[in-house]
Parts: structure tokens; sequence; C-alpha cells
């Protein structure tokens, strides 16, 4: 039995297997480690957009309150009171505070927050309170001071709400570069895995078809010798007829048939008349051709589904 010479064990194919291995692996951890990356800085962008979206949130309510806090001096003494006013006040100085939290302490737009505040807690509510009415001659003041107030929170909006679309426009082009950078990534895993596939491939192409080659010429010997061995067990070696051990063989398969459906089965037995005369007249070598030829006319006689042996 021929065997093929094996590469696993060339040092050649063992380092071009390792490098190969070794290259997909470094591809794959930069594929996990940029992935990784980008995950974390999406959810950065991602928190930053949820915080200026809380942010432009919490000043739109303040800016609301404002106004309302406004309309209700305006209305005092008419459709409004001080009690009504004092709930607005409560109201607007709550939101301010909310709003403040929303930003870093050390913001110009906190420290512009609680200068708001901090001008609508000072001001003497309650004078104008005590002084009944419209609220006296400190009711324009008060006006004045909202107002402002206003302003200020109109502008600190305006500016939240850009720094919003501004981190939102952010976000997907993050998400972009994201999904951008990983189908490049993945991409470049899979044709260093082809690339690797079709090395090792290569390498080892000629020792396969070597070791093919050898299986099938085995296997091909071996099936000759096989069909060799059973012509000679089964055939005579003078004549090439079958002999009689193949002829029973296969009058008992016709005799075994189905009895639903019986064939007719003959048998003739022919002898050569004055075959010994020509063995001693002429010798064993004649007698040997005249079986020979009596053994190709026998089978130029017969059917093709029939059987002469010998």
């Amino acid at each position: 039995m021929t065997t093929a010479p094996s590469s696993a064990g060339r040092p050649g194919h063992r380092w071009s297997a390792r490098i190969s291995v070794g290259l997909v692996s470094a591809a794959t951890v930069v594929t996990v480690v940029v992935l990784g990356v980008n995950a974390v800085l999406l959810g950065q962008v991602n928190a930053h957009v949820q915080a200026a979206q809380s942010q432009s949130l919490n000043l739109s309510n303040a800016l609301r309150e404002t106004l309302l806090l406004w309309q209700g001096i305006t209305a005092l003494g008419e459709s409004s009171d001080t009690q009504d006013i004092a709930v607005r006040r409560g109201l607007l100085v709550r939101q301010l505070t909310v709003s403040i939290a929303s930003f870093p302490a050390d913001t110009s737009e906190a420290r512009e927050l609680t200068e708001v505040r901090t001008a609508i807690e000072r001001f003497p509510w309650e004078r104008m309170d005590a002084a009944g009415g419209r609220g006296g001659e400190l009711r324009p003041l008060a006006m004045a001071i909202v107002a402002q107030s206003e302003k200020r929170l109109q502008g600190l909006h305006i500016a939240q709400e850009q720094e919003f679309y501004s981190a939102t426009i952010s976000s997907l082009e993050a998400a972009q570069r994201g999904q951008l950078g990983s189908v490049v990534l993945g991409v470049l895993v899979l044709v260093m895995g082809l690339f690797g596939v079709t090395v090792l491939t290569r390498r080892n192409r000629s020792a396969l078809e070597v070791a093919y080659d050898a299986l099938k010429g085995e296997v091909v010997e071996r099936r000759a010798a096989e069909d060799k061995l059973f012509h000679q067990a089964h055939h005579d070696s003078l004549t090439g007829l079958p002999n009689r051990a193949l002829l029973l063989r296969r009058l008992r398969e016709a005799l075994s048939g189905s009895p639903s459906q019986p064939e007719a089965v003959s048998v003739i037995l022919v002898d050569l008349d004055g075959f010994k005369n020509v063995n001693d007249t002429l010798g064993h070598p004649a007698g040997d051709e005249l079986l020979r030829l009596a053994a190709q006319r026998l089978v130029g006689c017969v059917r093709d589904g029939d059987l002469a042996a010998r």
C-alpha cells in the first residue's frame, strides 16, 4: 500500500498555518476593540443628546412659567390676585431650580439661571401684595424684572435648542461611522480568513493530489485483483467458459424463481466424440486447441441470456 507524504509535519506548512491563524485572530481582536470603542463613543453621544434634550425641555418649562407670571402681574387687580402671583412665582422658582440642576455647576447657563432665580427671589413681592389693588408703584418694576428674566431665558432656550439639534446630528453621524467601520472590519476579517484558507489550500493541494492518486491506484489494483480471483474461481482456465460452480449457481437461481411466474429451464449436455484419439495421435496441445475452438463455436450458437459452461 502506497502512502502519500504528510504535509502536516513540514515546518513551512506549520508556520503558514500559524501566521494565517495569527492574522485572522489579530483582525478579530481589532474588530472587537473597535466595535467596543464605537459602542462607548456612541453611548456618550447618546447621553449628551438626552442631556441636551432634558435641558431644553426644562428651559422651555421655565420660559412658560415666566410668561404666565408676567401675565398674572399684568392682570393684577382685574383677573388675578396676589395669591395667583405667589403660586406662579413659586412654580417659576422651582422650575428654575430644576433647570439649574440639569446644567453642570461651572457652566455659563447655570450661572445665568442662578442670577435670574436670585432676581425673582429678591424682589419685594410682600410689599407689592401689601399695596393691594394693582400693586402700586412696585407693579411696573415687577413686570420689568419678569420681562428681563423672560428675555434671558428665551436666549438660553434658543441656544440650547441649537445645541440639542447639533448633538442629534453628531449622534447620527457617529452611528453611521460606527456602522461603516463595523462593515469594513467585518469584510477585512472575512477577506483575511479567505486568504488564509486559500494559501493553505494551495500549499496542501499537491500533497492531497498525490495522496488521492495513490489511493485511487490502490483501489483500482485491488478491484482488478478481486475481479481476477472471481473469474478464476468461476471460469475454466483453458476455454474461458464458466465452470461447474458457476453453472450450478446459475441453475439454482433459475430453478428458485417465483412459482407464480414459472420459466422453462433446459440443460443440454454436449460431448466431443473421438476427442481421446486427437490427444493420443496429435498430442495434448492439439487437444487443448480443439477444446478452445469448440468453446468459441458453442458460445456463438447460444443466445445472450444462455450460459455455455465446461
